[in-house]
């Protein structure tokens, strides 16, 4: 898949190093950006503006199966995704980080609707919901939830003397 990362920050960056051992992947950042905290990616980066159009052509948007707009400012990120979709990207997905931008998943959700922006995220909003998913079991290591939350799949340090671990666990 190709995907075309527009950002500067260490968000964008961690993003590309996710993504670039299994997909084709640019990086759009500002000239003002140039650092060597680009230094250990494999990917294309290409210098200038992802909220411009004339840049994003460049790029060749239309040829892009997934855009994510990732910069530290909300309003790049909405115009970028909407000149993104409309110059022809298959998907764009917007960062938004500022509450007086959004105030709740479903606003952004709307708003984003309404830009022909497919997906939002809010990263704080994101972030909240995993601790207070890991808080809600205290001493565990990850929570997973399913069945709508009525059954937890809990990851626990077992001690090294400790009951569960003095036999086989169909034993226990």
């Amino acid at each position: 898949m190709r995907v075309l990362i527009g950002g500067e920050d260490g968000m964008a960056v961690r993003l590309a190093e996710a993504l670039m051992t299994e997909h084709e992947v640019i990086l759009l950042a500002p000239e003002s950006a140039r650092g060597p905290r680009f230094d250990k990616l494999d990917v294309e980066i290409r210098w200038g503006s992802c909220s411009s159009s004339s840049m994003l052509e460049a790029v060749k948007i239309d040829q892009i199966d997934f855009f994510i707009a990732c910069t530290p400012v909300d309003e790049r990120n909405l115009v970028a995704c909407a000149a993104a979709k409309r110059l022809g990207a298959k998907s764009v997905l917007c960062f938004l980080r500022r509450h007086d931008v959004q105030s709740s998943e479903k606003e952004a959700a709307k708003l984003a609707r309404s830009l022909g922006i497919d997906q939002v995220i809010l990263p704080a909003e994101r972030l909240a919901r995993e601790i207070l998913r890991i808080v809600m079991v205290p001493g565990a290591l990850d929570v997973e939830a399913f069945v709508g939350g009525k059954v937890r799949l809990v990851k626990k340090e077992v001690t090294e003397g400790s009951h569960i671990a003095s036999a086989p666990l169909r034993e226990i």
